[in-house]
């Protein structure tokens, strides 16, 4: 029997080309994601944000409406976006994925590029190639914490190190780390179409021998020690699970914990305390 398909209410946010910089983009997409969207698309000055029909309800349209006059108000956007809610099922978002993914360059190294991209001959020679497509799951590469976790990925992953990715999504940081020199690589999501998308892309990369996708909760996953952890995720389930997280990281010799998706304002929130050792990378 067919997969049936699931139906998703799509909010399309029309900002101002003159508002200021990407200030006001970014804050829409994280309340987007407060607000409990599986996921967005950007593209110039356009926002799409996804959300389960499951988890849906009209005070999250009113929410974003709100707080886009709040902006307004602010002065961090000129005039109130154009604001559109409809619907799509399964079959027409895998569609809309391939209009907006185009390759994106991250790091010094990395590119993450769709299956149906074609490059021409010697394009991109230099870039370490991580071919992704999301299917049902979100991680293109495309949104800047991705991006930044790759560029923080490539400058403290050594060869030969462990790693966990926490919130997998697509797959793209586990290969990544895999194509950095990762000897072993766990990625873990709760989203059942996350695990089939990473699953398909971890073969379709060829590092089946270095990454294992798992579904699981932070709290189910074995605790185990990791070289390194990086988690793209909400800051609320970093702060719910910061002893898990801590539990998996060797103590003695140290480890790193990349940290992406995290608005400035709640730096605090998750930071250890003052009397604990810190490095702000950024």
């Amino acid at each position: 029997m067919a997969k049936p398909f699931r139906k998703w209410y799509v909010i399309h946010i029309d900002i101002p080309a003159d508002s200021k910089g990407r200030i006001g983009r970014d804050v829409i997409i994280n309340r987007c994601f407060e607000l409990g969207s599986q996921g967005t698309e950007s593209k110039d000055n356009t926002i799409v944000a996804y959300f389960e029909n499951k988890s849906w309800n009209q005070t999250i349209f009113e929410n974003i409406q709100t707080f886009c006059r709040e902006l307004v108000n602010s002065g961090t956007l000129s005039m109130l976006p154009l604001i559109q809610l409809t619907q799509v099922d399964d079959e027409n978002w895998v569609d809309n994925w391939k209009e907006h993914f185009k390759p994106v360059e991250a790091g010094k190294s990395l590119l993450v590029i769709p299956p149906w991209e074609k490059l021409a001959s010697g394009e991109y020679d230099n870039r370490v190639k991580i071919v992704i497509d999301p299917g049902m799951a979100f991680g293109t590469g495309g949104h800047e914490s991705t991006q930044l976790a790759l560029a923080i990925l490539e400058n403290y992953l050594s060869s030969g190190m462990s790693v966990l990715d926490i919130g997998t999504g697509s797959g793209v940081l586990a290969i990544a780390a895999a194509k950095l020199g990762a000897e072993l690589v766990v990625a873990i999501d709760i989203d059942a179409d996350s695990i089939e998308a990473a699953k398909k892309n971890v073969r379709e990369n060829g590092v089946n021998d270095k990454v294992s996708i798992d579904h699981r909760t932070i709290e189910t996953a074995p605790t185990a020690e990791y070289d390194l952890i990086v988690a793209n995720i909400n800051r609320k389930i970093i702060i719910e699970n910061c002893s898990k997280i801590a539990q998996m990281l060797p103590g003695e010799r140290g480890g790193i914990f990349i940290a992406s998706g995290i608005k400035v304002d709640e730096i605090d929130d998750v930071l250890p305390t003052p009397m604990e050792p810190v490095k702000k990378i950024h």
